[in-house]
């Protein structure tokens, strides 16, 4: 197994004057299986679909801003700004300065997103959040799990609300923005959506189970991330003592793909750099699905 290195040293927290790696962080494989037994079932689509109508009330609230701020006013949307600050290589430089102690240097690291979870499980727990117990989320769930096993304590309770906030905000907003791009920049694609769209007659908050349904809205969301992945940097991984493929590779070496180069070329697909490229749907699920690669070998 190609294991982590400490590349991923990065999104590690700081708590009680510890610091404590998240499910995505860990790099021993018996503490990563710890990490995710209890909560892995948290995560199938029919646990997933319990929290619908929080997603529901965040999409009600998001239309009624875009109205608020631009479709009334008819003024320009910037749905594309973002920004992601993220120390890479130099991974030993996050605690000399972002998490720095006495005093916390350049942009912010993971140890906001630490404090910001360690806020709400507070206020959970002292009941000052004012959380509607009808409607549960993942906290609820999380706690709950702590309860029924005396083993989960309370950094895994944040290392499993640290994997949530983290994973869901730029990489969700990343693929939602790819996504209106592409479409902008074909019409084919974007008049063909819409129109499966229009025949499905979803309502203003389709449920998980009717968009399911639809192949072509799963073929631009898929054509959408292989064209442009969620993440441009090399997901490190440890050489282990082994051959790969035949081939001499020196044991203990850091080894990665960079999938924004690899999705892209030509040997998958010889039009893999153009979004659909007006082709039969079956044709480009096929073989988007063949040309999307990325590299994640290894248990953590």
């Amino acid at each position: 197994m190609f294991t982590k290195s400490n590349f991923y040293s990065v999104a590690d927290f700081p708590m009680d004057g510890r610091y404590y790696p998240t499910t995505f962080s860990v790099r021993d494989e018996q503490l990563h299986t710890a990490m995710t037994r209890q909560a892995n079932k948290l995560y199938t689509i029919p646990a997933l679909i319990k929290f619908e109508p929080l997603m529901d009330s965040a999409i009600e609230l998001f239309i009624q801003r875009l109205r608020e701020e631009f479709a009334r006013p008819q003024k320009p949307c910037p749905i594309h700004e973002w920004l992601h600050f993220l120390v890479g290589q130099m991974h030993w430089l996050d605690r000399l300065l972002s998490k720095n102690p006495i005093i916390s240097i350049g942009p912010p690291s993971s140890a906001d997103s630490a404090a910001f979870a360690a806020s709400q499980l507070q206020a959970r727990r002292s009941g000052t959040d004012r959380h509607d117990i009808g409607r549960p989320d993942f906290l609820d769930e999380f706690l709950k799990l702590q309860e029924e096993d005396s083993t989960v304590t309370d950094a895994a309770v944040m290392a499993w609300m640290l994997s949530n906030v983290i994973a869901g905000s730029d990489t969700t907003a990343i693929e939602l923005q790819s996504i209106v791009f592409f479409l902008s920049k074909n019409h084919k694609a974007r008049r063909k959506l819409q129109d499966e769209l229009d025949s499905a007659d979803l309502g203003a908050t389709p449920q998980w189970k009717d968009v399911s349904k639809l192949p072509y809205l799963d073929a631009v969301v898929s054509e959408a991330m292989r064209c442009h992945p969620v993440v441009g940097i090399l997901w490190e991984r440890v050489v282990p003592p082994k051959r790969l493929d035949m081939r001499k590779v020196a044991a203990a070496l850091y080894s990665n793909f960079d999938v924004r180069l690899i999705n892209p070329k030509k040997n998958f697909d010889r039009t893999a750099k153009f979004f659909f490229f007006h082709k039969d749907l079956d044709v480009i699920i096929t073989e988007r699905s063949r040309g999307s690669r990325d590299f994640e070998p290894g248990e953590t």
